[in-house]
């Protein structure tokens, strides 16, 4: 966020800590739409095939208003296509599982009339003698009436979950068929960045295993430990990856960071005075300080919306809830691993500096 002019140099520089989280009141939030690099996380793109057709039209025409200032890492691109066969797999499991599903869920009501049934008629002998209304719950509540009364409505959701059908994206392992990766491919046209060489790379990952992570500097350090020191530092690999593409043009001063991920290396708890949790600050200032930018962070919900209200894309209330429900799903993607590791880049442990070093010498 840009701070008034006549700042004291020590507001100024520590703005991004005094300052509470992004705002959709905030002034300059219309820049990051109209001037700003816009950088769509993973999970963003794993989403589109979470979506209704209906939406995913919707939203893709939404960001066809910023496709000029889409930019793609090789992070999210690799991370993109290398997950999104799991994600239509999953659906199409999900999909076949329900009709079974929905069988035993129906089973299990029929039983538990019956049950229903017999309990009532052990209590009737047991505490009034009466065998007569014990005998005629048989007949008013018998199992081809529990059958006739269940029947229409077992046909009406075992139709619903049926028409589910026309929601699934079937593709060949090959990867054809796939609607959403060929429009994804046109949205980012050329835009998409050329994976960096092996020994920046190792670099990479070395700074974040020795240093970042154990440091708990922002993003990724809850990633530590989770697969190969490669695969635990995506999160950074893509934050490296952005500042080094934001610092080779010294017209790129916004940059708005679209993500489902909210957890801790990304976001600061609340606590402290605030009532939410908001991007840690150190994020907006290291980007400022290497690259003169100032930075953005929205979940999807609110990007489209911004898409919205500043670029006049028509987003439908009904689809804006699907963006939402399809976040809470795409989100538990992005606590795993986020790569594979890269058999040719071998890595060595280096010392780790001490715990007081992170946030003396971190923005």
């Amino acid at each position: 966020m840009v701070s008034p002019e006549g700042e004291y140099p020590l507001i100024r520089q520590y703005r991004d800590w005094i300052q509470n989280g992004p705002s959709e009141k905030d002034p300059d939030r219309a820049d990051f739409f109209t001037d700003g690099i816009v950088v769509l996380d993973t999970n963003v793109l794993l989403s589109l095939y979470e979506y209704t057709p209906t939406a995913r039209e919707q939203v893709l025409k939404a960001l066809q208003s910023v496709r000029q200032r889409l930019w793609l890492p090789h992070q999210v691109g690799l991370e993109f296509v290398q997950n999104r066969f799991r994600i239509i797999t999953g659906r199409k499991k999900a999909l076949d599982d329900a009709q079974r599903s929905l069988q035993n869920k129906l089973r299990d009501a029929k039983t538990s009339i019956k049950d229903a049934r017999a309990f009532t008629q052990g209590l009737l002998i047991k505490y009034a003698q009466d065998t007569e209304t014990s005998r005629n719950l048989d007949v008013e509540i018998s199992n081809k009436a529990i059958e006739e009364l269940l029947s229409g409505w077992s046909a009406t959701l075992e139709a619903q979950v049926k028409r589910l059908r026309e929601y699934d994206i079937s593709i060949s392992p090959g990867g054809q068929g796939d609607p959403v990766l060929s429009q994804v491919a046109a949205l980012f046209g050329d835009k998409v960045a050329v994976p960096p060489d092996a020994a920046e790379t190792r670099r990479r990952v070395e700074e974040a295993s020795s240093y970042r992570f154990p440091n708990l500097i922002p993003p990724g350090f809850k990633d530590a430990g989770k697969g190969t020191s490669l695969a635990s530092s995506g999160d950074f690999l893509l934050w490296e990856e952005t500042i080094g593409y934001m610092a080779n043009s010294p017209e790129r001063s916004h940059l708005l960071f679209v993500s489902n991920d909210t957890k801790e290396d990304w976001y600061q708890p609340k606590g402290e005075g605030r009532s939410a949790s908001r991007p840690w600050p150190s994020l907006a200032s290291e980007l400022r300080q290497r690259t003169g930018a100032e930075l953005r962070i929205e979940t999807p919900g609110d990007f489209y919306r911004g898409v919205n209200r500043f670029l006049d894309a028509e987003i439908a209330e009904a689809t804006y809830a699907e963006i939402d429900r399809a976040a809470v799903s795409t989100v538990e993607w992005s606590s795993q691993s986020r790569a594979p590791p890269v058999p040719s880049l071998r890595l060595t442990s280096s010392p780790r500096p001490s715990m007081r070093q992170a946030w003396t010498s971190h923005w």
